[in-house]
């Protein structure tokens, strides 16, 4: 497509409304960015004046055409308004996979309709300064075609197999063929990529199934759209429900509805497979890139932001009889004792504890630490996540090696079984959730709120994140981090000085 678009004969294609989408669109991903930085993306800069007043300054300060100039602004006024927005202009444009000449007409086009914009996020980015989340901004006309697009999507072929349109059912289809192959029976990635086929059937299930070069914006906004109304409820009795039933039922029972994060999250799976679709030539552009996603629900306060477990938050969890009364009733036995207190301890996912085998918990240097890998029935999600992570002391004082010495070879936890993916942290999932809830400590994410937990301790004792992440298996943030590795010894250090439980060894 970028070929196609940039010859001669699509350059002369590019017409005036053209250059008011593509604007459009710049646009519209602008608005979002300042909705999502509190209106702090460069546009407008706060200036505190010498009585202490507050004012604003905008690029559109500096722009050599203001105001309504632009109605009578020049082919040379317009050229070098041209190169003041060039940065944005040239951006939006390789998001179209378009290339243009800054010395041509749809260029001066472009630098006009960017002009107008340029006043509507300023007015957008001052409102969000002040916290101002009440201000909406003018509509745009993003979601119009370009012309380029249906000159394009008119004269190409059709994909097809025996003379038919390939329709996305069979689309999935080659997908999740070609994804197992690469896949070779990682538990981990099979379970990603039934979430991606899952939610593009439902996409398929609310626009129909329909070839899939006849994909538009349209079908991909009623998608979002339908999404946003659906309800937020877990249950397999309405989640198995068809989604228009689905929306009917939230609106009889003024039921929660699906927030703007996992609507987001959904069409970007859904996305995934038509990727797919581009990278194996059956269409052209991936159709859910050009569509607005759903806008993000504004956090009221700091307090929204945080995640993990507090200390109060600790001790009504681990104040539980399984954790103090060797006589209390475990589900999963041994598990539900140590799994929680190891993750407590490590950070480390629930998963990652619970496909533990004996042979895992190994020594080195007088280090007793866990060794997180793959193989014989246990998987990670990613390299960063294979690592050795030191025992915490207090474990060790709570019996954890005399457990482990105990252990026949094999699983640590045979007892906890394994769910679809043969992973035994699905059903400690759905045992700890409620557990944590009955203790009155309601989080986002029960299980994995220990690793949020570890990080904003590790971080109140300075502990460097190089550090942090080597022991919880967090990817580097950026080359230099990638470099050199963490001694056990090193790691050893900084886990002991995690602040230990308020409970004593009960076997």
């Amino acid at each position: 497509m970028a070929r196609l678009r940039q010859c001669e004969e699509a350059r002369l294609r590019l017409t005036r409304q053209d250059a008011a989408i593509i604007a459009s669109r710049w646009y519209e991903r602008m608005k979002e960015k300042i909705n999502e930085n509190g209106g702090d993306v460069g546009l407008v800069s706060k200036v505190v004046n010498e009585n202490g007043s507050v004012s604003f300054e905008g690029l559109s300060d500096h722009l050599l055409v203001t105001g309504s100039d632009i109605h009578r602004a020049t082919q040379t006024e317009l050229d070098r308004l041209g190169n003041q927005l060039g940065e944005f202009i040239e951006e939006q444009l390789q998001v179209e996979a378009l290339k243009i000449d800054k010395e041509s007409d749809p260029y001066r086009w472009l630098a006009r309709e960017f002009f107008f914009f340029i006043y509507e996020l300023e007015g957008l980015c001052r409102a969000r300064l002040v916290n101002d989340w009440t201000y909406r901004p003018a509509d745009s006309i993003a979601e119009k075609t370009l012309s380029l697009d249906k000159t394009e999507k008119n004269g190409s072929k059709s994909p097809s197999v025996e003379g038919r349109r390939l329709l996305l059912s069979e689309v999935v289809l080659m997908y999740r063929k070609s994804e197992d192959i690469k896949a070779r029976g990682n538990a981990s990635r099979l379970k990603t990529l039934d979430g991606y086929e899952s939610h593009f059937r439902r996409f398929i299930e609310i626009i129909g199934d329909v070839p899939v070069d006849s994909l538009t914006r349209k079908e991909i906004v009623t998608f979002r759209d339908k999404l946003l109304q659906m309800p937020k409820s877990k249950k397999p009795e309405i989640r198995a429900m068809k989604a228009d039933d689905q929306i009917a039922l939230a609106d009889r029972e003024k039921l929660p509805r699906l927030s703007p994060s996992t609507v987001r999250n959904a069409i970007k799976q859904a996305g995934v497979v038509l990727n797919f679709a581009v990278e194996t030539g059956l269409i052209e552009f991936n159709p859910m890139d050009r569509v607005n996603k759903a806008e993000k629900q504004q956090a009221m306060e700091a307090s929204d932001l945080e995640r993990g477990y507090t200390p109060q938050d600790l001790k009504k969890i681990f104040s539980h009889p399984i954790f103090n009364d060797p006589t209390a009733h475990r589900r999963y036995k041994n598990a539900s004792y140590w799994v929680p207190l190891i993750c407590r301890y490590t950070g480390a996912r629930l998963n990652e504890v619970g496909q533990l085998h004996k042979g895992d918990i190994q020594e080195k240097d007088g280090i007793y630490f866990i060794n997180i890998r793959r193989g014989e029935g246990r998987s990670v999600k990613t390299n960063s996540s294979l690592r050795h992570i030191p025992l915490h002391y207090h474990l060790i004082e709570l019996g954890f090696l005399d457990f482990v010495s105990d252990s026949k070879d094999g699983p640590l936890f045979p007892e906890v079984p394994v769910g679809k993916y043969n992973r035994p942290g699905d059903k400690l999932s759905s045992w700890w959730s409620p557990l944590v809830r009955s203790q009155g400590v309601d989080p986002k994410a029960p299980a994995h709120e220990f690793r949020h937990t570890i990080k904003t301790e590790f971080r109140s004792l300075g502990v460097p994140d190089s550090v942090s992440d080597r022991i919880t298996g967090h990817s580097p943030k950026n080359e230099g981090s990638g470099y050199g590795s963490v001694t056990l010894a090193t790691s050893k250090r900084n886990i002991d000085r995690i602040a230990s439980l308020n409970i004593k060894r009960i076997y």
